[in-house]
């Protein structure tokens, strides 16, 4: 099914996505593929109301908290990107992804000791993967 959607202009394949929200509407997963397709998109308030919607369905997954940190930090909301990165490496402490962005935001905020703490947290992370 994903090749067929490649293969649609983005206007379709979020309305087949709005459907499947509307077939499947207490799904995280239909959240989280509508959630994908509105931020490559750029529409970026509507992605972080798809993962507002999608955390009421799954609460405690790290991947809909880091995505909507994702968004928030591209909307520049930077405090609100840093706790939801915080909530994503609750559950899941070794998201190196997470640990770098969160450096990525409390740089943009001027908290280099703070930025430096989570990029070595992520480093040591991706060392120990490889």
């Amino acid at each position: 099914m994903s090749s067929l959607l490649l293969e649609r202009p983005k206007p379709a394949i979020a309305s087949f996505l709005n459907k499947l929200l509307k077939i499947e509407p207490d799904t995280d997963n239909s959240c989280y593929n509508q959630g994908n397709e509105l931020f490559k998109s750029g529409r970026l308030e509507e992605a972080l109301a798809i993962c507002d919607k999608a955390l009421e369905f799954n609460p405690d997954d790290n991947t809909i908290w880091y995505n909507r940190g994702v968004v928030l930090l591209n909307l520049g909301q930077l405090e609100k990107a840093i706790d939801s990165y915080d909530q994503a490496l609750k559950f899941k402490p070794d998201d190196d992804a997470a640990w770098y962005n969160r450096g990525v935001a409390l740089l943009e905020l001027g908290r280099l000791e703070e930025a430096i703490a989570s990029y070595d947290n992520a480093l040591k992370l991706i060392v120990t993967l490889s």
